[in-house]
């Protein structure tokens, strides 16, 4: 064999070093291409190095390399001062033994030593190369070397800190961390990375299984080893020479940077480390890598490059939902459901871990620090730096997947351009530098203008037709966002702002989010945190988190929106009756009732300061009033607070506009409550088909129409037609927002309630069973939706004969609506009412006689009921005269607060 050959057999070798059996059978078949002769040393090499064949048999270890008592029952092997205990384990430099030190201290250790017979001077500068780099360090997430020096046949060794523990992949499952939990571990070796960086040491290799966590005072402590392959990036970490031949690769494939996997260690930085950290994160958060090793071995090594530099991993919440089988254990070892998983996924952390993943590395995170910052953010509700690629790059992505499709489009967008840059032109030539800055000043407000205007067109609560397809107006409005206004980012702001609302009004859940932080991050950098436009963008990420369900962080937005108003010398003016009423939404869905009816009286206060500007305002405060009145089973007001609302706002956007439709919604409610169902049929079947058109048939409030109908349809003896639109309307809420949000739960309540009164008792009992748990979790065990649910369980158990089950649901229900509105509401005595029935179908009448009276002295009594077989003996004890009556079904408790 040629000495060039030699050299690269060697250089083979040593990129083979580490690799399990299949990799390396994978980089000999790609890097030999057939040379049987090159292929052969360096097998021959590799078989010296680590015994048995590449075909995963094993031969016993050479006498001189086993460390522990020899048989016969010699005494273990020795290294200067230390004694070998046994090995912990081997790569492809050197061996690890756990040792024992007696002088001139006595510890455990992790000592390192290079594998006898490896002269190479290849290895020898990896070795020297790990040992300095460790010795630079300081942390205590980095194994710390305590000594070194050379075997009495001259090979080196260091002895380090002893490490007991897994790795961070495998603790975080076996511990079933949840996913806070795993960020907060996962940051410190962010922190530990850093320390790494500033000593000027790439660590080059990082993966779960150099990253080990052990348990210091009853605390996880994540532990970085293995820099066997570190560069320093401001010094030599040794003498010897470390050479990389051109396209040999430093790492591993499935941790692998892409500018790693082009096969040059010499345009390699930090951000080398910050991706390979981005996959570890990737497989905390959903249990596999982007790309999994397996998949990318077989490839071969050309395939493997293309993959890790041009293929775009799923978004975390992307690979947690398509998980399969393998999702529930996914779900269970973070201590939640795979549902519950994907939502925690969506938004921030899906946008953190694409930032770390990026391809071109001027896009990634700077730092390791920085990584760990936005993750720090993320635990803080605060806005994160990361966010959705910007449209140009993904607009440029696009193009050059469809060329031939985007060519009317790009004619489009030129002509946009092209009347920018002349408008741009015309200014640059002004004479006077004052009119220059003037017109600057002027175009840009009109370029923001125009392109909010654009956006503000895919707003269907505020245009009045759809003009185009949504999202060709979208890349319309915002292909130029980032590159014609870099410059000016608080247009950048407002211009994602209203993308943002767009796309939270036409479904597009999981982009407005990103979008309304993005526009935050800017206002706060540019104008700080006590500027109106903050307070704005405050309000619209509440909005966001009020639509999905989460109003936990709804409501934290919301606060700070207004604290920032507050502050203000004009309080906000106007713009706070917004922040009031969507605050005040918040609150009523946890029932707190008190609390939202004190934040919408300080609305209608500034609404009478401001005689002349409150219409548009006040109508969604009155909408928010004739909410509480439901709630208070109070459906005179509630109804006569939405007459107003639909009043002001026809008169505002006319009868045909979707958001008068909302209101026509919630008044149909009112009015089955009151059984006036002819009447709220016809209401819903003129709402229904206006929401489908400007909407869309798909859009969560079209669902929410079909399943008001369905109701109505139920209550009026058309099962089988209210069991057809609770299916269609169930599914479409749950493509939406998914299987665990609240409106999912309020339809499941009623869906639930008709299937029990239709013979369907066990399936009924399951949705209903499923709605209480939903409600519970996400407005609170207390509230009238918990109750409401209980109440319509209780009616499903005593229609089945199981009284006590009944009773039990019945009076827990008591207890929440007591707790929310005291001993003398209707709601109260709505619950009086369903455990007086169950007491007398047990033959506790003279229990049914005292409850009927409490429920009485509410005001809630029920028309007719006492016909029923129940109460037919108690007819004649219960004086009925002078009871106000109300509409409500028994055991319902339907409706939606």
């Amino acid at each position: 064999m040629t000495a060039s050959r030699h050299e690269h057999a060697k250089e083979l070798f040593l990129a083979a070093c580490g690799l399990p059996p299949e990799s390396v059978r994978a980089l000999l078949e790609s890097a030999c291409d057939g040379d049987v002769d090159l292929r052969r040393e360096v097998e021959s090499l590799l078989a010296f190095d680590t015994p048995g064949d590449l075909d995963g048999g094993s031969t016993p270890e050479p006498a001189a390399r086993v460390a522990g008592p020899a048989a016969g029952g010699a005494e273990p092997q020795r290294i200067g001062s230390y004694r070998l205990l046994h090995k912990l384990g081997e790569g492809g430099m050197g061996e690890v033994f756990e040792a024992e030190q007696r002088s001139p201290v006595e510890r455990r250790v992790a000592l390192k030593v290079i594998k006898p017979g490896l002269g190479l001077e290849g290895v020898l500068a990896r070795f020297e190369s790990e040992r300095q780099a460790m010795a630079m360090m300081n942390h205590p997430s980095i194994a710390a070397i305590l000594d070194a020096g050379s075997t009495d046949d001259g090979r080196p060794f260091f002895a380090m800190e002893l490490v007991r523990g897994p790795p961070i992949t495998e603790h975080c499952d076996s511990a079933r961390l949840d996913t806070r939990q795993r960020l907060e571990l996962f940051a410190e070796v962010c922190d530990a990375v850093c320390h790494a960086h500033q000593k000027g040491i790439l660590h080059r290799d990082l993966k779960p299984s150099n990253v080990l966590v052990t348990m210091r005072d009853g605390k996880a402590v994540p532990k970085i080893i293995d820099f066997g392959v570190a560069k320093a990036t401001a010094r030599k970490l040794t003498e010897h020479t470390l050479f990389t031949r051109l396209g040999q690769w430093i790492g591993t494939p499935e941790y692998m940077s892409p500018e790693q996997a082009e096969g040059s260690s010499l345009d390699v930085d930090t951000r080398t480390d910050v991706y390979s950290l981005g996959v570890i994160l990737y497989e905390l958060l959903v249990g596999v890598p982007p790309f999994e090793g397996r998949n990318l071995w077989e490839a071969g090594l050309d395939e493997i490059r293309r993959k890790i530099r041009d293929e775009d991993p799923p978004r975390p919440s992307t690979r947690a939902s398509a998980l399969g089988e393998a999702s529930d254990a996914v779900a269970r070892l973070r201590r939640t459901d795979p549902p519950a998983l994907i939502k925690q996924l969506r938004g921030d952390l899906d946008w953190i871990v694409l930032k770390a993943l990026e391809k071109d590395r001027e896009r990634r995170y700077g730092s390791a620090a920085e990584l760990a910052d936005d993750l720090r953010r993320h635990l803080r509700h605060e806005p994160v730096v990361a966010g959705p690629p910007g449209v140009a790059y993904r607009l440029g992505k696009f193009v050059r997947r469809h060329r031939v499709g985007v060519a009317a489009g790009a004619l489009v967008g030129l002509a946009l351009v092209v009347g920018a840059a002349l408008a741009g032109v015309g200014l640059i030539r002004a004479r006077e530098a004052e009119r220059v800055a003037r017109e600057e000043a002027v175009a840009a407000r009109q370029v923001s203008d125009y392109l909010v205007g654009m956006f503000d067109l895919l707003n269907p609560w505020d245009a009045e037709e759809s003009r185009g397809s949504v999202r060709q107006l979208l890349r319309l409005g915002a292909a130029r966002l980032e590159t014609e206004l870099a410059g000016q980012p608080l247009v950048q702001a407002r211009l994602l702002e209203s993308m943002g609302g767009a796309s939270l009004h036409l479904g597009y859940y999981d982009d407005s989010a990103p979008l309304l932080e993005r526009a935050l991050s800017i206002r706060l950098a540019q104008l700080g945190a006590n500027h109106e436009d903050v307070a704005r963008s405050y309000h619209h990420l509440g909005a966001h988190y009020h639509t999905i369900g989460d109003y936990e962080t709804a409501a934290e937005r919301y606060e700070r929106s207004l604290a920032i108003f507050d502050d203000l010398p004009d309080g906000g003016g106007l713009a706070v009756t917004a922040v009031l009423n969507d605050l005040a939404g918040v609150r009523s869905r946890s029932s707190r009732y008190a609390e939202a009816r004190r934040l919408l009286d300080r609305a209608l206060a500034l609404y009478e300061a401001h005689p002349e500007r409150q219409v548009q305002s006040a109508i969604w405060t009155r909408l928010h009033e004739a909410r509480l009145a439901w709630a208070a089973a109070d459906w005179g007001a509630a109804r006569t607070a939405l007459r107003h609302a639909r009043d002001a706002q026809r008169h505002t956007v006319g009868p045909d506009h979707p958001a008068a439709g909302i209101l026509d919604l919630v008044l149909a409610g009112v009015l089955v409550e009151e059984r006036r169902y002819d009447e709220a049929l016809l209401l819903v079947e003129r709402t229904r088909p206006l929401i489908a058109e400007h909407l869309g048939a798909r859009h969560p409030v079209h669902a929410l129409a079909l399943v008001q109908m369905a109701v109505v349809e139920g209550r009026t003896g058309n099962h089988e037609r209210a069991r057809e639109l609770h299916a269609e309307g169930l599914k479409m809420l749950e493509v939406a927002y998914g299987p665990s949000h609240d409106e999912v739960g309020l339809s499941l309540r009623e869906y639930g309630g008709l299937l029990a009164e239709t013979g369907e008792p066990a399936l009924g009992r399951d949705l209903l069973e499923r709605a209480l748990a939903i409600h519970a979790r996400v407005r609170g065990g207390n509230t009238l939706a918990v109750a409401l649910d209980l109440s319509v369980l209780g009616g499903l158990e005593e229609r089945a004969g199981n009284l006590d089950r009944a009773r039990s649901h019945h009076e827990r229900s008591l207890a929440i609506r007591r707790e929310i509105f005291g001993n003398g509401a209707r709601r109260v005595g709505e619950a009086l009412f369903d455990l007086a029935r169950v007491a007398a179908a047990g033959g506790k009448d003279q229990t049914a006689l005292e409850l009927l009276g409490e429920a009485t002295a509410t005001g809630w009594v029920e028309p007719g009921d006492l016909d029923d077989p129940a109460f037919a003996r108690l007819g004649e004890q219960f004086e009925l005269q002078g009871a106000e009556t109300t509409a409500a079904q028994p055991g319902a408790g339907g409706g939606r607060p």
